[in-house]
């Protein structure tokens, strides 16, 4: 992992560590975008678009001030094929304007994401509470031991 993530502190910090721990943005991946269907692509991409996600739901709602869904995709797709769509709290679609922060993060390099999460969390006026502080770390450590079982099997 890079210089500028690891040498900073605080939730964006803490999310980049834990996606380049678990989550890594293989070199050379696709470069995706986030469509009406949200990001659709083999199923072999998409552990660190799916953590991604999560961290851009997460913002959506810190910036709602209400929940936000993120769906996996895949009923009528081969099984290799697969997609994840955030969705708004009423069940609409994500937002045109968010699809940017959804295809800007899961597009970012493992060395520069803690950065660009806490850029585009600075450009919403999205301050994390001590609240919020500490629901992002029970949700890193939830993230890393979810995905220490699952390296297991």
């Amino acid at each position: 992992m890079g210089g500028s993530a690891s040498s900073a502190v605080g939730p964006g910090a803490e999310a980049a560590a834990l996606a380049g721990a678990c989550y890594s943005r293989p070199a050379g991946a696709p470069q995706l975008g986030y469509g009406t269907a949200g990001f659709r692509t083999v199923a072999d991409v998409l552990d660190p678009v799916l953590y991604r996600m999560g961290l851009v739901a997460a913002l959506r709602s810190k910036a709602l001030g209400k929940r936000v869904g993120v769906m996996i995709t895949a009923s009528h797709n081969p099984e290799r094929d697969n997609g994840v769509k955030l969705v708004e709290p009423l069940g609409e679609m994500l937002l045109q304007e968010w699809e940017v922060y959804a295809t800007r993060l899961a597009n970012t390099p493992d060395a520069d994401l803690g950065t660009v999460l806490e850029e585009i969390a600075s450009s919403l006026g999205a301050e994390w509470s001590e609240n919020e502080r500490t629901m992002h770390l029970f949700l890193v450590v939830w993230f890393y031991v979810f995905a220490l079982e699952r390296n297991e099997e």
